[in-house]
């Protein structure tokens, strides 16, 4: 996952990441989107190959690359634990909905037999 991160650091990385997510390109493509000299995106898809983010291909006289999302799954996951609601957070929406159901059962008259007898 470290180097994941690593090499999505770096913001022309993280482009041609975007770029290659409609499909594989040509080397001298993805370079002619960026004011960088071709050897630098070069370097930057020799970081991402060896992060395992692209796979290249020779194809005659160019090299094509495509994004790999394997890599990828690992980060996502541990993002993910940042993201997702924990037990105490299902627990309030469990509350939410019982408060909701008893305001609704208030206001038609029609409370549930175990809280008439409580309030009796």
């Amino acid at each position: 996952m470290d180097e994941v991160v690593e090499a999505i650091a770096d913001p022309i990385r993280r482009d041609i990441l975007e770029m290659l997510r409609d499909g594989r390109l040509a080397a001298g493509d993805i370079a002619a989107r960026f004011p960088v000299s071709r050897p630098a995106v070069s370097r930057h898809l020799r970081v991402l190959r060896q992060a395992g983010l692209v796979r290249d291909e020779v194809v005659g006289r160019q090299r094509f690359y495509q994004i790999e999302t394997e890599p990828f799954t690992a980060l996502v996951e541990w993002l993910d634990r940042f993201d997702r609601p924990r037990g105490w957070e299902h627990r309030l929406d469990a509350l939410e909905t019982e408060v909701y159901r008893t305001r609704r059962e208030r206001r038609s008259g029609t409370e549930r037999p175990a809280e008439k007898k409580r309030t009796a």
